[in-house]
C-alpha cells in the first residue's frame, strides 16, 4: 500500500529522506573501501607511520549500541600500539565533539589502550565544527581535517581505484575538474572486470554529488556518456543470471521507493543514483506484475 504524504509536509519530507539517503550512500562507500584506503589516509593525511593494524568491531555494545566508520588497533614504526578511530562527515555537526568523547570513553574502557580519534570532513559547505571541549575539569580534543584542503594528486597518483576516486573531493588548485573526472574514468575503464568498472563508476557518481563545479553541463555530459558505456556491458534486470551485488541493491532500492513513496521518476533516479530510464522500466515492470 502506498504511503500518502500530506502536501504541506511533502517538501520537508523529501529533503529529509534525500539527506539521510545521501549520507548513508557516502558512508557506505567509505566503509566498503576502508580496507584499501585506511593506511594511505593515516599516513598521508594524519602523518601516522603504521606498520601493522588489526580490524576491530565497528559496533560498540555497552548499555547502548554505537557504530563507528573505522576502528583499528595499530602498531607504529616505534612499536607503540594504540586504537585508531576514524569518522567521516558530509555535513557540519555541532554535537560531534560530544559524540567523539562518548566513543573515546567506551573504547578506552573496552580496549585499555590509548585512543587516537580523527574526523575527515567531506562536505561542500565551509567546515564549521568544534574539535575540542575545554571546561573546568575537562579537556578533550580530536583531530579534524577538511578533505578539500588535501592535494588531489595524493589520490590520483595511487594504483588503487578506491583511492583515485577520492581525488574529486580534494583541493584541485588550478586543475580543471572535468579533466580530472575524465582521468579517473579512464582509470576505471582499465579495471579488469565489468563488476569492478560498475562499482567504481557508481561510487564516483555518488562522491561527485559532494561538490558543485562551475561547468555542470560539461560534467553531466561526461558522466552520462560514461553511464551509457557501462550500461552496454550489463543487464539491469539480470535476465542472463549475472547478478551483480551493486546492481541488485539499486534495483531493490528503486523498487522500494516506487512502492512506498509518491516520488516521481526523476526524484527516485536522483536518490538512487541511477538513470530515469532505469526507474521507468522498474515502475512499468511492477505495474505489469500488479495487473497479473
Amino acid at each position: 500500500m502506498k504511503k500518502n504524504i500530506p502536501k504541506s509536509e511533502d517538501r520537508s519530507h523529501e529533503d529529509d529522506v534525500h539527506k539521510k539517503i545521501e549520507s548513508q550512500r557516502f558512508d557506505k562507500i567509505f566503509r566498503q573501501n576502508m580496507p584499501v584506503i585506511f593506511q594511505m589516509i593515516m599516513e598521508k593525511i594524519f602523518g601516522l607511520q603504521i606498520v601493522d593494524f588489526t580490524d576491530l568491531k565497528d559496533k560498540l555494545q555497552t548499555t547502548k549500541q554505537l557504530e563507528v566508520d573505522a576502528l583499528r588497533k595499530v602498531t607504529d614504526v616505534n612499536g607503540k600500539s594504540y586504537i585508531v578511530h576514524l569518522e567521516t562527515q558530509t555535513r557540519n555537526d555541532g554535537e560531534i565533539v560530544v559524540r567523539l568523547l562518548e566513543y573515546r570513553s567506551m573504547l578506552k574502557r573496552i580496549h585499555k589502550l590509548l585512543v587516537m580519534q580523527y574526523v575527515l570532513y567531506l562536505g561542500e559547505e565551509p567546515m564549521n565544527m568544534p574539535n575540542y571541549i575545554d571546561e573546568p575539569n575537562l579537556h578533550f580534543e580530536y583531530t579534524l581535517i577538511d578533505f578539500s584542503t588535501i592535494p588531489y594528486e595524493w589520490f590520483l597518483q595511487s594504483d588503487h581505484p578506491e583511492e583515485q576516486i577520492l581525488a574529486i573531493l580534494g583541493n584541485l588548485g588550478g586543475k580543471d575538474p572535468v579533466q580530472l573526472v575524465e582521468q579517473i574514468l579512464t582509470n576505471i575503464e582499465n579495471q579488469p572486470t565489468i563488476g569492478e568498472k560498475n562499482k567504481y563508476f557508481n561510487q564516483l557518481r555518488v562522491l561527485n554529488q559532494l561538490r558543485s563545479f562551475t561547468d555542470t553541463k560539461k560534467m553531466e555530459e561526461i558522466m552520462l556518456k560514461a553511464a551509457s558505456f557501462f550500461k552496454e556491458e550489463r543487464d539491469p534486470f539480470y535476465k542472463r543470471g549475472e547478478v551483480k551485488g551493486e546492481e541488485k541493491k539499486s534495483y531493490e532500492f528503486v523498487t522500494n521507493l516506487v512502492l512506498n513513496t509518491d516520488f516521481n521518476d526523476a526524484k527516485i533516479a536522483s536518490l538512487a543514483v541511477v538513470t530515469v530510464e532505469f526507474v521507468q522500466k522498474i515502475r512499468a515492470s511492477l505495474a505489469k506484475q500488479k495487473k497479473n
